[in-house]
């Protein structure tokens, strides 16, 4: 942001959300913008959108309720989009909310598409979104089931069944992919579009816990991992392995690595095959972009958690130590400062006991 924090709320300063990480990565190619999303924002903004170079150019504080923001998002790339909308949204909301809520981005904000109840409490998961010619589908894991949506009609014209998934994609041809459990599957685009389910595997190993899904120009498959790997896989149309991005075994106690992600989950490509990658994790909070050939490029990181803290070393000033500790899921950072350039980067981490098996 320009500048780094929240002037009020002009829309260039700041970054994304004070209570929740990145976990929402959506390249938008007529705008040529990055568009990120995290599910809860009290201060800071639930939904951001920033040039390829990674400047942000605004934000949206809140999506369709206080503190909502945007914890998947998706765009239609089929050849008979819904036209009055550019990018979609899902949150399934904060506090005791029971409620999916799904939205689509015009010019002039959003709009609510689609809301669901859930049966129950314990159910409200929200693992994917996707959109394909007016057709929106979102995964319900702890239903089992995958959501269907008419956009046009705004209408929910039923569910699929299938066992535990995450992340959906649709590919060129109007197929849908799902992640299930540690497969992928892919059915025909009649199988959803008239709610009888009939899918193939098309990976079926190599997966320790995976969640979201991209599917590539050429239709390779980028699966975001989690498990023994975080990180993000990507496969040949036929399942193959091709290519890994980040080294394994995600964030560690001791010197901090760039080159490996914690809890990978949001992807997305941009015009130049760069792959985006929105990591769910507290600390550091971070959006991480790699290069077609999965060489780390940069990364980008914060903001803090509501009200910020932090402290210099009093022995030596370019040392800065930042703790979040937030639902056992955060740790401690050491930061090294640059007095010269203004610039800082993680330097240490030292993770919460309830963090270390993650």
């Amino acid at each position: 942001g320009n500048p780094p924090w929240w002037p009020g709320h002009d829309g260039s300063g700041g970054w994304l959300a004070d209570h929740s990480p990145p976990s929402a990565v959506l390249y938008l190619p007529d705008r040529r913008q990055i568009m990120i999303g995290a599910p809860v924002a009290e201060a800071g903004d639930g939904v951001i959108f920033v040039d390829i170079d990674g400047r942000k150019k605004t934000g949206k504080r809140w999506v369709g309720g206080t503190f909502n923001g945007a914890s998947h998002l998706a765009r239609d790339a089929g050849g008979t989009p819904c036209a009055d909308y550019y990018a979609y949204s899902g949150c399934t909301g904060v506090g005791k909310s029971t409620e999916l809520r799904l939205y689509g981005y015009h010019a002039k904000g959003e709009t609510r598409i689609a809301e669901y109840a859930f049966p129950r409490a314990e159910d409200v998961e929200l693992g994917g979104l996707a959109v394909h010619n007016g057709l929106l589908v979102a995964s319900l894991p702890r239903l089992n089931q995958l959501l269907v949506v008419d956009v046009a009609t705004k209408q929910v014209k039923g569910t699929l069944p299938v066992e535990r998934p995450q992340g959906v994609a649709f590919d060129a041809q109007g197929r849908l992919l799902v992640v299930s459990g540690k497969t992928v599957l892919r059915a025909t685009p009649a199988a959803v579009a008239d709610l009888r389910w009939q899918a193939e595997t098309v990976i079926g190993a190599g997966l320790d816990d995976p969640r979201q899904l991209l599917v590539g120009p050429q239709g390779e498959l980028y699966v975001s991992d989690w498990g023994r790997s975080h990180q993000v896989k990507c496969f040949e149309t036929d399942g193959r392995l091709r290519r890994v991005f980040g080294n394994p075994g995600g964030a560690r106690v001791g010197k901090y690595d760039p080159k490996s992600m914690q809890r990978p989950y949001g992807l997305s490509l941009d015009d130049a095959g760069r792959l985006w990658v929105a990591e769910f994790s507290y600390t550091p909070k971070r959006v991480s972009v790699w290069a077609s050939d999965g060489q780390f490029r940069e990364a980008f990181y914060g903001p803090p958690a509501y009200g910020g803290g932090g402290t210099i070393d009093p022995q030596d000033r370019t040392r800065f130590y930042y703790a979040d500790s937030r639902s056992g899921e955060g740790g401690t950072l050491e930061f090294a400062l640059d007095w010269g350039t203004g610039e800082s980067r993680p330097a240490r981490a030292a993770r919460s006991a309830a963090n270390r098996s993650n």
